[in-house]
């Protein structure tokens, strides 16, 4: 679905046991959550739609030069 939304998306699943440094450097205190861009953006499953609407936000900013 997200690869639908954004061209180009690279899509990574981070294992917090397998990584757990990574993870608390991300501010991952609770799971699930979702980083977008190197920002925690969702500390727990978000709907289809808000996980859409902010991979477009995050895509718009992009193109902007922000």
């Amino acid at each position: 679905m997200a690869q639908e939304v954004v061209k180009d998306l690279e899509w990574r699943e981070l294992n917090v046991l397998d990584d757990l440094d990574h993870a608390v450097e991300l501010g991952v205190m609770t799971l699930p959550s979702i980083i977008v861009d190197g920002e925690l953006v969702f500390t727990s499953m978000p709907t289809v739609t808000q996980l859409r609407d902010a991979l477009i936000e995050r895509n718009r900013g992009a193109g902007d030069g922000c």
